[in-house]
């Protein structure tokens, strides 16, 4: 095969010499200037997206940033998806959404028009693409500006992922598909090239002599085959088993169902051949779904079954997304074996996920063991099946390196890869092949079968090309363009968005020019090697491997340059941003980072409880970070069926403070579904997501939740992530997430980095790596791979000489067939010249011009050494693992975020580095109390080596700000507590610092207490005169929701939980209650050194306190509780207590006891309503409901000591 030879290549070769003698900067430059320029794939120009407030928003002064924290600005308000489900639409309730959507703050409503499998609420009335559907719509959009809420759009119907009815398919997702054709040579041809039912656009066809171990295999002329299921020790044998070897891959045989009911048993399949075969590859042609762990192996010359491979067999479920080639072979090969006997052995057999016309039994169309060589997995490699489950690992797109071929006459010469299509007329193939035994293949692109979803017929349509810029701005003209025409320029104020939501459409591998742009990039004809694509190989397994690299590459690249911001630049005309999730969760095609580097703005995505975000939110923020955005924001709180109506406030924190720490700063509700009716409460749902929607009974109760997460929001916003190591996520396509190896040390945070952004906005800057945001991190650590591009190690060898430090392998090879040998040349050459004597075990560091080089065995490898040689202690220490973290730093602040992830109290002392990277010194620790709004000064913490030390306890999910402020005259005050302990036990108290200097502490119960200061002196603080608690043991006046099926008002003795109330309907009581009661305070109780916490106990599940007429907010968060100082009198308090409960209680009286709860004469006047069957059933247990108690004033006395 001829290659073309690229401007790099030429030029690398003739400047060989030269650089030999070259100083090291001067060398590193000339290298990448070279190799860059002389890319085969032009660079590319970044999206540098544009951010939503001002860049001094985001570095706020000391007062400023205390202000927005006490009342957070609208830029922080959260947004939502607004699902419109099933029809179940209308006027009068949109406006009543946007209404309430005000009230409580939200800021961005997302339009999602979604159509669920009907449930027990069927469809609504209005009917998508009916003038009564386009009506409330655009009705929705133009009422919008009148509640100061955005709009936006998902780009298509459903929520994934770009396609509808007016896509046609020339314009749909294709992949290449084939039919063979075996011919005798000498004599002329006249063959009809058969394509399948349906599209079948002729792409090209090829001709080839037929390697002659293919037609070495096991037949039924000359094999026998049985099948030996072993159940119980007890042996069952069929055989005869003909169908797997008959070459018919329409008949099937199928396991035995005693193997598929037993757990444990296995079944072995039996071949014996009548002479010697030479094997080299394994083809297994499955039918329907299943997955097995397969070994094949051979009888040796002792006459005992010996091992070839082990190996996963899974055939997937029939689901377009997760690949169009579903039967598709299961592909191994090996070093060739000789032997007449063999057996493949299926252990763990399971029935997998079952269509509703598939067969009941699932088996093997047709099993070939042959002399040939067939490459391994190469249906995965061409994208022809994907990754079948929601999270792809990182390595789930890698594979071993292939078996190399043992003689030449296994491969095909390229340059005798024959195109014949010319030969080609009407369907006939008119053609004289030379002498021998040909192969001719008939490639045609055919959809994928993909469609927009969950939808209904009438919005559902192919997906689009994702590979094609023009088809895909086609499709936003025809959806969303559309919209946008049917509004007068006035009427379209409030649409702001499109959105792309998590990928979940699957692969492709071809489409229109797809040849010619694979050569404009790689450099090189991929027509001479189609016949990868049915698993030969050409020239090489090595070569065929990297043809399929560089066809996975181009497919990633082209997704994010021709789909994804193909829609942005058409939404950027028309005035709108791009709002995407940078991943997928069935076949994602694409490199996530690069990806996410398309969007305007980038999100994640993550359920209440579970796992599901592990991935997705690093995903978001490492590319939100690398590519320049000021915020990252995420899906979230999505709930699934199991949890529907359950959740509340309290639930939210411990997923909601992690996704802070995973680097989210603004946070988008899943989910608000519209409420298209008045009188059905709890309305419309669906089978996943929160009830974030005006129905739900603690809605109107959200504002002191999301005040928390409005402070979180804006604190998380400041100035840039702090990571000191960085993880290239290396090359390859596709890839959803990047490997954390080694393992991250204790201190530190890391981000994610690919290669286009080490090429293009990546810096050297007084030893430190420096994104374009400003961003810096200390350590690059490289991917544990033997492969990298020719450029990006160039452009690595030119950072480290300008001072950066790498960690990782020494690549050895490109994975391209790009100027194939000639790179593998360039990159032998830059990594022995920048690894020098590095081996990993005998020398494990080095200098390269200004920076550093290292690499370890896997068994001694310890990050926090490298950072220690790089003199870069940890960020912050000293924290359990249940506590979690993160680090942001701006112009005017340096700001910590921690965590407590358990439901336990925990003693912390976190320790900071104090260690600054611009001029200003940092001022006095405060904390931040996100709850509250409250900021006080630390008076409690040490100084040792450049890092300060301050306990701090936190309650079980509390999380805390430890914030400090920056500027040319701020210093940490040397004298502060160091300890403080009562009867020689070491406690922690709440201290603060006053503007005199002077050091406060927070003292809860009388005792004798001793101070410790950092100079060595120690105080005694006698507290004796502390107030005991107030308990309020009084009757509660009680008052309910009207039409409810209870009386609206109750005296109640003793606080309890209403489910151990009487009657039925209170004990099933969902909705609003309000606790009314008094209390008297003596004047003497209202000193000014005495602050008074109302402590409400157990509440069911949120409460709003009101003292003497003034409303002090939402109480949700452990331990409930709230200052009341400033509100007390002397004399008479008149104290209120609102609480909402969730639906889940009278959801299950209603089941329980339907029209008529039977300690009652009369029907019910309510009952629930729902359009989406729920797992509530009438044995849920009941949630603990309303204010439980006990309900308490608790005084707390502020010492001052003078230091």
């Amino acid at each position: 095969m001829k290659f073309v030879r690229t401007t790099a290549q030429i030029l690398m070769n003739r400047f060989s010499e030269a650089i030999k003698n070259t100083p090291i900067g001067y060398l590193s430059a000339i290298l990448v200037s070279l190799l860059l320029t002389g890319c085969s794939e032009p660079s590319k120009k970044l999206h540098k997206p544009v951010s939503p407030m001002p860049e001094s928003f985001y570095h706020a002064p000391a007062d400023e940033l205390k202000a927005n924290f006490k009342a957070p600005p609208d830029a922080v308000k959260p947004w939502v998806y607004w699902y419109w489900i099933n029809d179940h639409i209308s006027k009068e309730g949109v406006e009543n959404d946007l209404k309430k959507m005000q009230e409580q703050g939200i800021s961005t409503a997302l339009i999602g028009i979604i159509h669920l499998q009907p449930s027990i609420g069927g469809y609504g009335k209005l009917k998508p693409f009916t003038d009564e559907w386009w009506d409330v719509l655009l009705f929705a959009i133009k009422k919008a500006p009148e509640y100061n809420i955005d709009i936006g759009l998902f780009n298509s119907p459903g929520w994934s992922q770009s396609g509808g009815p007016w896509v046609e398919m020339h314009q749909s997702m294709r992949y290449l598909d084939n039919r063979e054709y075996h011919l005798v040579g000498g004599q002329n041809t006249n063959l009809s090239l058969n394509k399948p039912e349906g599209y079948a656009e002729d792409v090209k066809v090829i001709a080839f002599k037929t390697p002659a171990g293919e037609l070495i295999r096991l037949n039924n002329n000359q094999t026998k085959v049985s099948a030996t299921a072993l159940i119980n020790s007890e042996k069952h044998v069929e055989a005869n088993i003909e169908g797997l070897l008959d070459g018919d891959h329409q008949s099937v045989y199928y396991f035995p169902a005693s193997v598929l009911k037993n757990k444990g048993s296995k079944l072995n399949i039996d071949f014996v051949h009548d002479e010697i075969l030479t094997a080299r590859s394994l083809e297994i042609y499955p039918n329907d779904t299943h997955s097995a762990k397969a070994t094949l192996s051979f009888k040796n010359a002792q006459g005992e079954f010996e091992t070839i491979r082990s190996f996963d067999l899974q055939r997937p479920r029939n689901m377009a997304s997760i690949g169009p080639e579903h039967d598709a072979p299961i592909v191994i090969n090996f070093p060739k074996v000789a032997a007449s006997e063999f057996r493949l052995t299926l252990n763990s057999l399971v029935i997998g996920r079952k269509s509703r016309n598939s067969n009941p039994i699932p088996g093997i169309k047709e099993l070939v063991l042959t002399s040939g060589y067939k490459l391994e997995r190469y249906v995965e490699k061409k994208l022809g099946k994907v990754f079948p489950n929601p999270q792809p690992k990182h390595d789930s797109y890698q594979w071993d390196a292939p078996t190399p071929e043992d003689q030449a006459s296994l491969a095909l010469n390229a340059e005798q890869v024959l195109d014949i299509t010319e030969f080609v007329d009407e369907g006939k193939l008119n053609w004289q092949a030379p002498a021998g035994d040909w192969t001719v293949v008939h490639y045609f692109m055919r959809t994928t079968g993909t469609t927009n979803g969950p939808t209904t017929k009438a919005t559902r349509g192919p997906e689009i090309d994702k590979l094609s810029k023009e088809i895909a701005q086609a499709h936003f003209d025809a959806y969303v363009g559309d919209i946008y025409d049917r509004l007068k320029p006035e009427e379209r104020s409030a649409l702001k968005y499109i959105v792309i939501d998590s990928y979940e459409r699957g692969a492709q591998n071809w489409t229109d020019g797809f040849a010619e742009r694979f050569q404009q990039q790689f450099g090189y004809d991929p027509m001479q090697f189609l016949p990868v694509y049915t698993g030969r190989i050409v020239n090489s397994a090595e070569q065929s491997e990297r043809f399929l690299w560089d066809m996975r590459r181009m497919v990633a690249d082209r997704v994010s340059y021709e789909y994804t911001a193909g829609i942005r630049e058409r939404a950027h005309q028309h005035g709108l941003k791009l709002w995407l999730e940078n991943y997928g969760h069935w076949g994602f095609p694409g490199e996530f980072l690069q990806y996410g580097g398309q969007a305007d703005i980038v999100s994640g995505e993550f359920w209440a409880s579970g796992n599901l975000g592990a991935i997705e939110l690093k995903a978001a923020s490492s590319a939100a970070h690398i590519y320049g955005h000021k915020t990252v924001m995420s899906e979230s709180f999505t709930a699934g069926r199991s949890d529907a109506f359950k959740n509340h406030f309290w639930n939210f924190k411990k997923r909601g403070d992690w996704s802070f720490v995973e680097g989210i700063n603004h946070t988008l509700l899943h989910v608000y579904i519209q409420q298209g009716y008045e009188d059905k409460k709890p309305g419309v749902n669906a089978w996943f997501g929160s009830e974030f929607n005006r129905h739900n009974t603690w809605f109107d109760y959200m504002g002191g939740w999301l005040d928390y997460v409005k402070r979180s929001n804006y604190m998380m916003q400041q100035g840039t992530y702090v990571a000191d190591i960085m993880y290239f996520i290396g090359e390859n396509a596709p890839t959803m997430t990047g490997e954390i190896k080694p393992a991250l040390p204790s201190g530190y945070s890391y981000d994610f980095i690919n290669a286009e952004i080490i090429l293009h906005g990546l810096s050297v800057d007084d030893g430190q790596f420096v994104l374009s945001s400003g961003a810096r991190f200390k350590l690059l650590v490289l991917p544990d791979f033997s492969t990298m591009r020719p450029a990006v190690l160039a452009k690595i060898k030119q950072l480290v000489a300008d001072g950066g430090a790498i960690y990782g392998p020494k690549p050895t090879q490109s994975p391209s067939l790009q100027n194939y040998p000639q790179a593998d040349q360039q990159v032998q050459q830059l990594a022995n010249e920048l690894w020098q004597q590095i081996d990993g075990k005998t020398v494990t560091q080095g200098q390269y011009g200004k920076g550093m080089v290292f690499f370890d065995s896997a068994e001694n490898v310890d990050l926090t050494q490298v950072m220690n040689k790089l003199k870069q202690p940890a960020d912050l220490a000293g924290l359990p693992e249940e506590v979690i973290w993160s680090h942001r730093s701006s112009d005017t602040h340096e700001i910590y975020f921690i965590a407590n992830q358990s439901e336990a109290v925990v003693d912390i002392k976190p320790s900071f580095r104090l260690q600054s990277s611009s001029p200003n010194k940092l001022g006095q620790p405060q904390a931040w109390d996100a709850v509250t709004g409250n900021v006080r000064t630390i008076g409690q913490y040490s100084i040792e080596n450049d890092r300060l030390v301050a306990p701090i306890t936190l309650q079980g999910l509390q999380s805390t700000f430890v914030v400090f402020e920056k500027s040319v005259n701020a210093a940490i005050q040397p004298k502060a507590i160091k300890e403080i302990s009562k009867q020689d036990k070491d406690i922690w108290l709440p201290t603060a610092i006053d503007n005199t200097g002077e050091v406060l502490i927070d003292v809860p119960q009388n005792g004798d207490y001793q101070v410790q200061l950092t100079n060595g002196q120690t105080q005694n603080v006698e507290l004796t005169d502390l107030p005991s608690p107030l308990a309020l043991n009084t009757p509660w006046q009680l008052t309910f929701e009207q039409n409810r099926d209870v009386a609206t008002s109750l005296t109640l003795d003793k606080l309890v939980s209403l489910t151990e109330l009487k009657p039925l309907a209170l004990k099933h009581y969902s909705g609003s209650i309000s606790y009314q009661n008094q209390f008297n305070m003596s004047a003497d109780m209202l000193r000014n050194d005495q602050r008074w916490i109302l402590h409400l106990g157990q509440v069911g599940v949120v409460a709003r306190v009101t003292i003497n007429g003034y409303n002090l907010g939402e109480i949700w968060s452990r331990p409930l509780q709230v200052d009341v100082t400033d509100y007390l009198v002397a004399g008479n308090n008149k104290l209120k207590v609102d609480v909402a409960t969730t639906w889940v209680n009278r959801m299950v009286g209603d089941l329980k006891y339907p029209k008529q709860f039977p300690d009652q004469k009369q029907p019910k006047v309510f009952e629930t309503e729902i359009t989406f069957e729920s797992k509530i059933s009438k044995d849920t247990e009941l949630q603990a409901s309303g204010l439980i108690g006990p309900v308490l004033l608790q005084p707390i006395r502020k010492i001052t000591l003078k230091l």
